[in-house]
């Protein structure tokens, strides 16, 4: 079996050296990515590999085709990795544009709708100069002049900043992201504060064809169809998704079929199919028809933005294409794999994108496991011809899309929807309809507008039926498996055991099922065991900005959420990042959520967890302030069956086997009298030798706490880090080892304040904070405390 399984391998690499080039320059720019390297090591690492094949050369001149080889490879590697360390490591003076009021950009791109903003790139321009800068800055604004457009020289008045890191586990890293599409810096802006002060000439490809060609069909769309069929519709021809509602979204993604909001190889290949078709009907010579398509294809992946995903299909089919006009065998590993080549060396970032990453490995996995599934299907089955077109052959490609990229849906998005396989074979056809009407509905808009009508009320018909379909299939909530983010383990075992199983004999894909079956669960016992055996009590502080949230993971799995973040019309931090944290580490249900009291930066973002996770019970401080979300909240709570409690100074909270001490506030009948900070809800835990103290946002002025009960390890500080009324005596009888302030980057309160900081660093307590630190993790075996932060 393992001599028949490494032929089969050295077959494939031969057949398909691309695959081969593929992995080391991927090696090389991940090598690169993680390990600063600089350029000179780089270079002298490229020198020795020179030396080393020239001394195998000389030595043993008869393995010259292996040398050559080993040459290539070795070179693809040090390449990869000099190119990406030279284009991702220079030196950027981000410092300089932040200190700036006023500014200079040239418009990259037609403004479009993203949500309630209206976007485009600009590129900077040095104002003392007037030379273009290498920097893009993503520019969003609620309402715009519509006259901007691409070309177009604006100055405007605003802060040009870094986009901020990721600042949470588990959460979206919207840096990266914009790294990814070339952009430096972002900046919000006021209409009034944007000037139109000229014209460039730009490149006359994108202004007198593309952008128009794609306002044109924006337009045409727009006019035919109302805003939420229309923006799917769009999303679906030209990538743009801005415009989608949520809801939609949601609904799609927990159907299994987000993947056709993303303009991909399956769009491609729908266009491709109707324009051939469409040539060949008017009677053009096969071979004008497919130099044609190629053409248009070419344009297509124009209005897309060059994505990724679009680049592959359309190299891929031209490449087809070009084969087949040459009878030649084409390779499909080989042509794959050189597709992501290309896209590598345009931009090596690519490397890291979710699309690039599901689209590649969705084509793999159909390209080699397609047939196999297949082949186990009952022969039975596969005779009757309705069930092998309509059934077998979509459920296979289907499965092995999924099998494919099921690791990389779970690692980004947390979520496995079992259904995804079935709901595809319903809505990929009526997608593969809409998407052709809809390029014949803006064609029939230059005939006539009453053509283009007629063609979108039957679009209308279709989007609707995709709509409502998806949501029949979203509704199977028992087989959208919530899972937590795989490692790198999971991984290095997931794809080596899936390929090697169906690339085996059917004989023996039993007796290697049960190895792999045992080996993957002796590691789950072993990680198992190793908990424990070795139990940890885990402390998250959150970055939720100026508000508090925080995750108490007991080692008995019980957890424990203590506030969570603001909620308003701007920023959900529960459905942002409070809910994107727990669905990463696996958490499916909550035993506790503590609102210290009803200040809306310590409890919006908890209406979210309440919506998505099983809860427990709801603890309260009874406070009579409260306001509409915050009613809200209890509502939620109250129809989901959720317990809620109120809860006063002597209470005990048992959370396991675990108690947790309340401190505050007092009697709930005084609570009319306390201001809302002073009636927060104060605990205090220990775990073996550390003990924790959570103060919502207590400042003692009104109630003092007795001394005695307040020494601990641990001190989450209350409100921020704003002034307490005896900061000295507070600090001094908590005497923390370790305090966490959680504060928002240049919250305009001034917060943490100097004093406070000053009198912890006398006592010796280590203070991390998150507007600097990001979240911070706290992690104890009841013994010691290790932290880690966010942002190193």
């Amino acid at each position: 079996m393992h001599n028949n399984l490494i032929i089969r391998c050295k077959t494939v690499i031969r057949k398909s050296p691309a695959i081969l080039y593929l992995l080391f320059i991927s090696i090389g720019i991940v090598i690169v990515e993680y390990i600063v390297i600089s350029e000179i090591v780089l270079i002298f690492f490229l020198l020795i590999l020179l030396s080393i094949v020239l001394i195998l050369y000389l030595v043993r001149k008869r393995a010259l085709q292996i040398i050559i080889d080993l040459f290539l490879i070795l070179s693809l590697l040090a390449a990869s990795m000099f190119t990406f360390a030279i284009r991702d490591h220079c030196f950027i003076r981000e410092e300089v544009w932040e200190e700036e009021t006023e500014h200079f950009g040239m418009l990259l791109q037609n403004p479009i709708k993203e949500g309630r903003y209206k976007v485009f790139k600009l590129n900077m321009i040095n104002k003392d100069t007037g030379s273009f800068s290498p920097f893009v800055t993503k520019v969003s604004i609620e309402k715009i002049d519509n006259r901007i457009e691409y070309g177009d020289v604006i100055r405007f008045s605003g802060k040009v900043q870094v986009p901020q890191d990721k600042r949470n586990p588990g959460t979206f890293n919207y840096r990266s992201f914009l790294k990814r599409n070339g952009i430096h810096f972002i900046t919000y802006l006021k209409e009034e504060n944007v000037d139109l002060i000229g014209h460039l000439r730009v490149n006359p490809f994108f202004s007198k064809l593309v952008i128009p060609v794609k306002e044109y069909c924006r337009k045409v769309l727009s006019k035919n169809l109302d805003d939420v069929h229309n923006s799917l519709l769009k999303g679906l021809t030209l990538g743009l998704r801005g415009s989608i509602p949520e809801e939609v979204k949601d609904i799609f993604s927990d159907a299994g079929v987000i993947h056709i909001l993303a303009v991909s190889g399956l769009h491609v290949g729908i266009i491709s199919l109707f324009l051939f078709v469409l040539f060949r009907s008017v009677h053009i010579p096969f071979n004008i028809s497919i130099f044609l398509t190629c053409l248009l294809l070419v344009m297509y992946a124009f209005l897309t933005d060059l994505r990724p995903s679009v680049v592959r299909a359309t190299i891929m089919f031209v490449f087809i294409m070009i084969g087949m006009l040459s009878q030649r065998r084409v390779v499909l590993l080989n042509i794959i794999a050189g597709s992501a080549i290309v896209i590598l060396v345009l931009n090596p970032l690519d490397l890291f994108d979710p699309g690039f990453q599901l689209s590649y490995a969705a084509t793999f996995a159909i390209v080699i496991l397609a047939n196999k599934i297949y082949d186990c299907f009952p022969k039975r089955m596969k005779d009757i011809r309705i069930l092998r077109v309509f059934l077998i052959l979509p459920l296979s490609v289907s499965i092995a899309a999924q099998l494919g990229t099921a690791p990389i849906v779970a690692f980004y998005f947390y979520k496995l929807p079992i259904i995804a396989p079935i709901a595809n074979i319903a809505i990929v056809p009526l997608v593969s309809l809409s998407i052709p009407i809809g390029f014949l509905t803006v064609i029939g808009d230059i005939i006539h507008p009453v053509v283009s009508r007629i063609l979108a009320g039957a679009n209308w018909f279709l989007l609707h039926l995709i709509i409502k379909t998806s949501m029949y299939f979203s509704g199977f909530q028992r087989l959208l498996l919530w899972v937590r983010r795989p490692s790198l383990l999971f991984f290095a075992l997931y794809y080596p055991i899936l390929f090697t199983f169906f690339v085996l004999p059917l004989r023996k894909r039993i007796k290697f099922g049960i190895i792999s079956s045992l080996v993957v669960l002796n590691i789950f016992i072993f990680n198992r065991t190793l908990k424990v055996f070795h139990p940890e009590l885990i402390v998250s502080f959150l970055d939720v900005s100026q508000g508090d949230a925080s995750i108490i993971e007991f080692p008995g799995r019980e957890v424990c959420i203590v506030d969570g973040g603001r909620c308003s019309d701007y920023a959900d931090y529960g459905k942002r990042v409070v809910v994107p944290f727990l669905r990463s580490k696996g958490i499916k249900s909550i035993n506790t959520i503590i609102v210290t009291h009803p200040d809306v930066d310590h409890y919006g973002g908890l209406i979210s967890v309440v919506e998505n996770f099983k809860v427990g019970k709801l603890l309260i401080n009874g406070s009579p302030k409260a306001t509409f979300l915050y009613n809200k909240l209890l509502e939620k709570a109250e129809n989901k069956g959720i317990p809620i409690y109120k809860v006063s100074s002597g209470d005990v909270i048992w959370i396991g086997e675990y108690p947790l001490y309340v401190l505050n506030p007092p009697g709930h009948r005084d609570l009319e009298f306390l201001s809302s900070n002073e009636s927060s809800i104060v605990i205090k835990f220990g775990y073996g030798d550390v003990t924790f103290l959570f103060t919502g946002d207590f400042q003692n002025r009104i109630i003092e706490l007795p001394s005695i009960f307040l020494q601990s390890t641990v001190l989450k500080f209350p409100h921020h880090g704003a002034r307490l009324y005896d900061e000295r005596g507070f600090l001094s009888a908590v005497h923390p080892r370790i305090t966490t302030i959680s504060v928002g980057r240049g919250n305009p309160f001034g917060h943490p304040v100097r004093e406070n900081i000053q009198v912890l660093k006398h006592l010796g307590s280590q203070v991390y904070r998150t507007d600097t630190d990001g979240a911070i993790t706290l992690t104890s075996d009841g013994k010691t405390v290790r932290t880690i932060r966010m942002i190193q």
